[in-house]
C-alpha cells in the first residue's frame, strides 16, 4: 500500500502515509462517537443511571442526617419515615422546640401526625444543640433537598426523552422502568432485537425496580 501511494504521488514517503492513516482513523472514531452521542436512547440511559446515583447519594446523606439530628430529636426518626419530609422539617424548623402543631401543619404535615410529632418534641430525651452544630445539620438537610429537587428534574427529562424515542415502551411500562430496560439492554436497538425470554431476564434484575 505504501509503495502504491508513493508511486501515485499520494504521499512522498511511508511516514506521510502512516500519518494520513492515523488522522483518518481518528476522524472515523470521532464520527462514530458523534453518532453514538446523537442517539437519544443512550441519553436516556445515562439519565436513568444518574437518577440511580442521586438516589444512592441522597440515601447515604439521609442516614447521616437522621443519626446526627437524632442526637437532638431521636423520636422524629420513627415518626417521619419519608426521607424528603424529614430533611425538609429539619431544614425549615431547626430546633425541636419549633416542632409545634402549627408549624408542622404549615409544612404540610397532617394534623394528627403533627400532634404526635409535637408531643414527642416537647417530651424528647434528646440533647440540646449549640447554634453552630444546628447550622451544620441544617446545611446538610438543605443539600439533601437539592438532591431530591435535581432528581425530580431528571425524572422530567427522562419522561420527555422517552416520549420522543420510545413512546410505546413508555406507554407499556412507564418512563423510568422503560429507561432502565433501555439502559440494561445497552440501547433501544438492542432491546428491540431481544427475544421475549431475554427481556424477562432483564425484568428480573433488582436494579430495574428502583423507585
Amino acid at each position: 500500500m505504501a509503495k502504491i501511494a508513493q508511486e501515485t504521488g499520494f504521499v512522498e514517503d511511508s511516514s506521510q502515509l502512516t500519518d494520513w492513516i492515523r488522522r483518518v482513523t481518528f476522524e472515523l472514531a470521532k464520527m462514530k462517537v458523534k453518532r453514538a452521542v446523537e442517539k437519544r436512547d443512550l441519553m436516556v440511559a445515562q439519565a436513568i443511571q444518574t437518577i440511580d446515583d442521586l438516589d444512592k447519594t441522597a440515601n447515604l446523606f439521609m442516614g447521616r442526617l437522621r443519626e446526627w439530628y437524632g442526637l437532638h430529636f431521636p423520636e422524629l426518626d420513627r415518626l417521619v419515615e419519608k426521607h424528603e419530609t424529614y430533611a425538609r422539617l429539619v431544614s425549615e424548623l431547626g430546633e425541636r422546640k419549633n416542632f409545634t402543631v402549627e408549624n408542622l401543619k404549615n409544612e404540610g404535615v397532617p394534623a394528627k401526625k403533627a400532634a404526635k410529632i409535637a408531643e414527642a418534641a416537647s417530651a424528647s430525651m434528646g440533647a440540646e444543640l449549640a447554634a453552630e452544630d444546628l447550622e451544620q445539620i441544617r446545611t446538610l438537610s438543605k443539600r439533601i433537598l437539592e438532591l431530591y429537587d435535581l432528581r425530580k428534574r431528571f425524572e422530567a427529562y427522562v419522561d420527555t426523552v422517552m416520549e420522543e424515542v420510545a413512546p410505546n415502551v413508555k406507554a407499556l411500562v412507564g418512563s423510568l422502568l422503560g429507561a432502565r430496560l433501555i439502559a440494561l439492554a445497552g440501547g433501544l436497538q438492542n432491546l428491540a432485537k431481544m427475544p421475549a425470554s431475554t427481556i424477562q431476564v432483564l425484568g428480573a434484575e433488582k436494579a430495574l425496580f428502583r423507585s
